[in-house]
């Protein structure tokens, strides 16, 4: 994997101090004041949450030009979460709300902050939410309350869907991170700004029909899976192109068993959510690289477990959609590393999607690489 520069600490040592944005949810208990310890009259894992959507904002003002230098307007995003059944909480609303909210910003606050109790949501998940400002209709990033609950269930999640087991528990420190935290925000976050370069590209990224099992697409697929690991992992350039060169050459092998449909709908989730993933992901890699370096590693190693097993099933339309996060991502990462930052201005076009990217800088470089493809 192609590493990034790393910057100075001043950054994170300034939201330390103002938010204490470093470590919100250790493994031990502890509070987190953000704001002051209880000037926004919430409680703690509503502070904590304050403190994440800081964080988040914090990372992409350092790190932004490396991750997607033209999403600049992440600043201007409003954000909703809550604790269902009690109190939800709105934060950098455009106006006053309605529905309910109150504000609650203390005066040395940067942001409006606004509360609702109690929610009246059944319950607070990833994605979208809709309220209104006056007349206008806005769209918030909804997310997860990261109470620490929230954090055990990702982890035994992920070691049951993707790491098979984690006797030391290694990766429990990861999720337990704020920075990791925050991955959901960014990703999410970021759907905002696809949906506003490109609305028609972003719909309908779904699919209504799961893929029957089939002997050679799923052998197919593992083998892709695992060329896709080594391309995601490898920092060596020649390597790289003849490695991009055999997934593209799987690929097209894999796409002669799916329908024109099955096609458009990898293609389309693989911009989609693989992009978001990828954003998420590089982001916390310059981030932890400056805070924690063993956290990059530990990163980059659930990133190759998670593609690895996603490359093993594909029986479902979740399996199908959900392998999507991570091929996407990794492709995203093969990109800057082959074909350089103008990719993320070609992807934006209607009709051009990661894999058809590749398949132009590999075919570029055919000649003096050896490729096969």
């Amino acid at each position: 994997m192609v590493k990034f520069r790393a910057y100075g600490k001043k950054k994170w040592e300034r939201s330390r101090v103002g938010l204490y944005c470093a470590l919100v949810v250790l493994l031990i208990h502890c509070s987190f004041p953000v704001l002051g310890q209880s000037s926004l009259d919430l409680p703690p894992a509503l502070e904590e949450t304050v403190g994440c959507v800081q964080l988040c904002w914090d990372i992409l003002d350092d790190a932004g030009d490396q991750v997607w230098s033209a999403w600049t307007n992440y600043r201007s995003l409003s954000f909703f979460s809550g604790i269902v059944p009690s109190q939800d909480i709105l934060i950098n609303p455009p106006g006053y709300p309605s529905g309910g909210f109150v504000r609650i910003t203390p005066p040395e606050a940067d942001f409006p902050i606004y509360s609702r109790r109690p929610s009246p949501e059944s319950r607070i998940w990833a994605g979208s939410f809709y309220y209104s400002v006056g007349d206008k209709r806005v769209r918030a990033v909804r997310f997860p309350v990261p109470t620490r609950d929230y954090s055990q269930a990702s982890y035994e999640s992920a070691v049951q869907r993707f790491l098979g087991q984690d006797p030391d528990g290694r990766f429990q420190r990861l999720f337990y991170h704020q920075g990791f935290i925050t991955s959901v925000i960014l990703h999410e976050a970021f759907h905002v700004w696809q949906s506003e370069q490109n609305a028609g590209k972003i719909r309908g990224a779904n699919h209504e029909t799961p893929l029957l099992p089939h002997s050679d697409r799923d052998r197919l697929l593992r083998e892709e899976g695992e060329t896709l690991t080594l391309l995601f992992t490898t920092t060596d350039s020649i390597a790289s192109y003849r490695l991009a060169s055999d997934f593209l050459r799987i690929r097209k092998e894999r796409y002669r068993t799916l329908t024109e449909e099955d096609i458009h709908f990898e293609r389309r989730n693989e911009y989609v959510e693989g992009l978001a993933t990828y954003i998420e992901t590089k982001s916390l890699f310059v981030y932890f690289d400056e805070v924690d370096p063993s956290l990059s590693s530990l990163m980059e190693e659930f990133r190759v477990a998670q593609i690895r097993a996603v490359a093993q099933d594909n029986r479902s339309e979740t399996e199908a959609q959900v392998r999507c996060y991570f091929f996407g991502m990794a492709l995203g990462f093969a990109l800057d590393h082959l074909y350089g930052d103008h990719w993320k201005v070609e992807i934006l076009k209607d009709g051009v999607y990661l894999d058809v990217l590749l398949e132009e800088v590999v075919k570029k470089k055919r000649g003096s690489a050896g490729l096969t493809y």
